[in-house]
């Protein structure tokens, strides 16, 4: 398998990118003094690139590997933990 068919890879580096370019759209309608383009650059902020990016990993995980995979259980693990976190952070 090369890396352009590895599916989970794919689907993560996408929701990756759909999360930081959806940022500005969101940003540009909700805030009434505009947004930046420096918006799809950053880190932080709604919606969070890091649990677009494991949460979309689980799934391609589970299409190509079955629930019962040690695959799944290991990024659900490492998914709660990120959005855990993702959660705490937004809090502060």
């Amino acid at each position: 398998m090369t890396i352009f068919q590895n599916y989970p890879l794919i689907a993560s580096i996408c929701s990756i990118l759909f999360a930081q370019f959806v940022k500005f759209p969101i940003a540009l309608f909700s805030k009434k003094d505009g947004a930046h383009v420096s918006l799809v650059t950053s880190t932080g902020g709604m919606p969070s690139s890091h649990s677009a990016a494991v949460s979309s990993l689980i799934t391609a995980l589970i299409i190509e590997y079955g629930f019962a995979s040690p695959l799944v259980a290991i990024a659900t693990t490492f998914g709660v933990i990120v959005m855990f976190d993702a959660m705490a952070v937004r809090r502060q």
